[in-house]
């Protein structure tokens, strides 16, 4: 199960320490699975004393493995002043540790005291590693826990906080621009990593988690910040280093140019990150400096635009009582003039565009729980889930231009330039087409976004292959895709067992009977122990199964009537290509790659009876 031939560890010097990283030992292709590791430890962040349990529980050799991890010594001050607080969270669940720990299992110890101060240093140990070295991770069996916690109330409450510490894969060096994904969509509790673009011998592997940044779209000192006070550290990257888009403004000396500031990472000696004023600010046509008074007042007008676009997401009670979003007037000059006096690239617009299409979706959901008998709310509720995916659309564009340096030079709507894709942006790709897939119509929607301009289509089909890789082939989301923008089906490097597409069991539900169908001939109670434990394969495209009929209708009534026939069309012309010699037809397009590698289709389950026509 375990993959970790293709990367070395080694070390680098980093912040005055010596850190370890992960590098390539031989080339990847987009779509290549790069890593594949059990944890060494895996817990809620809200529960340290099960920390030290589990940690007890390990072997000598694993528990020098966890040891071996990242960590700041017990009483070592962190290099960025914001990451004390951190340190202080540290020393004091450490202390609550071991006294629960004690609590539980320290009865007629001879020398509590010893054995006190011995377990608080084990826990200050481990919540130093955990703190500094954990990958966000899940479970199979805690997501189907979310997923029941779903059913049963009208919002998602479960929360897991679920964080890992792992040998190898905690080793990978953080990046905004990664060339690499992460996932635990499958049902062995190991995480995999895949190659997000091509990856050299020799480079660095790199990752990304949301829970260290608030997102690679976002200012620098915004990204610097919460990595200095969450890892004491600051990224490096290309765009780290590289102009700030997201701070544009107008240039002052030339018609065409845009002045942005570049950030300087903090010396060893200084435990402060450096403000906007401490930037180096140049026009990107000129390469003049702008008069600093002109640009003190730009900065100042920017910063009250940008606080306008944020408190927009306050739903007025009009807009609550008439199910319609009056706000979004406001963002749309808001961006007009960020464009115009900014740039097209500049926060503002990415926060007020953001912010309308959130604003758009809350909305429509409200009209569809509480107004769905209402005249007109059906036309009313489409318009704006079509207006809220034209939107979301427009952000995944702004978010790459961002990521790629571009500035949208004249407040362009559509930046025509073909950026590299940007594994940080996989969350606002997916955002959009389940935005789009809400619409009644989606194809027609998108029939038209092509006529119209096609640029945003084809940038949202370019991060389907990046989806696939992290959700799964299989993923509702991911098919969806496939079906409604015409793609091919996708490859996954490392395609795990089948589960049920409604609640991720992996076999038939006690009680269900059997599906049609013999296969072969006599099994004798094995085979009809595996025929009544198979999965139940979905027989119109056979790219999803079930574990009960009950699983089924309800798929098939939330999503999956919507695209099985164009799916089952694709299907059967990947099957044809396959049985006529044509090789393995696997994903094409921008990051998926070439073939095989036991994408959706076929697979365990579909034989041995078990079919059910969809």
């Amino acid at each position: 199960m375990e993959f970790i031939s293709g990367v070395a560890i080694t070390t680098r010097d980093g912040m005055s320490r010596v850190l370890s990283e992960l590098q390539a030992t031989r080339d990847f292709s987009p779509g290549d699975l790069v890593l594949r590791e059990a944890p060494l430890l895996s817990f809620t962040t809200k529960d340290p004393v099960s920390l030290l349990d589990d940690f007890m529980a390990l072997s000598p050799e694993e528990q020098q493995q966890v040891l071996d991890l990242f960590r700041l010594n017990d009483g070592a001050n962190a290099h960025f002043a914001s990451c004390e607080g951190l340190m202080a969270t540290v020393e004091l669940l450490a202390d609550a540790a071991a006294a629960l720990w004690m609590r539980a299992h320290g009865q007629g110890l001879s020398d509590a005291q010893g054995h006190y101060d011995t377990m608080r240093n084990t826990a200050h140990e481990l919540l130093s590693r955990a703190m500094f070295s954990s990958v966000p991770f899940t479970t199979w069996q805690r997501q189907k826990d979310s997923l029941q916690a779903q059913a049963q109330l009208s919002y998602n409450s479960y929360e897991s906080g679920t964080v890992a510490l792992f040998r190898v894969a905690s080793k990978a060096a953080y990046s905004c621009v990664p060339n690499c994904i992460s996932s635990w969509q499958n049902p062995y509790g190991v995480i995999s990593y895949y190659a997000a673009h091509p990856i050299a011998a020799g480079d660095p592997i790199t990752i990304a988690f949301g829970t260290l940044t608030p997102g690679n779209a976002t200012p620098t000192l915004e990204r610097w910040s919460m990595l200095a006070s969450r890892r004491d550290v600051v990224c490096t990257c290309a765009q780290c280093t590289g102009p700030d888009v997201t701070r544009g403004v107008k240039c002052a000396c030339c018609a065409e140019g845009v002045v942005m500031p570049t950030f300087t990472p903090p010396p060893l000696h200084v435990r402060e990150l450096p403000s906007l004023e401490d930037a180096e600010w140049r026009c990107d046509t000129c390469d003049k400096e702008p008069e600093r008074t002109r640009l003190a007042a730009q900065l100042a007008e920017a910063e009250c635009m940008e606080a306008r676009a944020a408190a927009a997401h306050r739903l007025s009670l009009r807009s609550i009582r008439d199910g319609l979003v009056y706000e979004t007037a406001e963002l749309y000059q808001l961006v007009a003039r960020a464009c115009a006096e900014l740039c097209g690239s500049h926060n503002v617009v990415l926060v007020a565009t953001r912010t309308a299409a959130a604003l758009l979706e809350v909305v429509s959901e409200e009209n569809m729980r509480h107004r769905a008998g209402y005249t007109n709310t059906a036309s009313i509720v489409e318009q704006q889930l079509r207006e809220a995916t034209a939107l979301n659309l427009m952000t995944l564009g702004l978010a790459e231009c961002v990521t790629a340096g571009c500035v949208r030079r004249g407040g362009a709507e559509r930046c025509e330039r073909a950026h590299p894709i940007a594994a940080g942006l996989r969350n606002e790709a997916r955002t959009a087409l389940v935005t789009l897939m809400r619409q009644r119509d989606p194809v027609a929607f998108i029939r038209q976004q092509r006529e119209e301009d096609a640029t945003d289509v084809e940038r949202l089909a370019r991060y389907v292959p990046l989806l696939a890789c992290a959700h799964g082939a299989s993923d509702d989301v991911v098919l969806a895709a496939v079906a409604v923008l015409d793609l091919p089906l996708p490859r996954c490097a490392d395609a795990g067992l089948r589960l049920c597409a409604a609640c991720l069991h992996d076999r038939r539900r006690d009680g269900e009977a059997g599906g049609g169908g013999g296969g072969g001939g006599g099994g004798g109670a094995a085979g009809s122990s595996a025929a009544a434990a198979a999965l139940l394969v979905c027989g119109g495209c056979r790219l999803v199964a079930y574990c009960s009929h009950d699983c089924q209708r309800q798929h098939w009534k939330k999503c999956h009537k919507a695209v099985c026939k164009r799916l089952a069309a694709k299907a059967g012309s990947r099957e044809s290509h396959r049985s006529s010699g044509g090789g393995g037809g696997g994903g094409g397009g921008g990051g998926g790659g070439g073939g095989g590698g036991g994408g959706g289709g076929g697979g365990g389950g579909s034989g041995g009876g078990g079919s059910m026509v969809a």
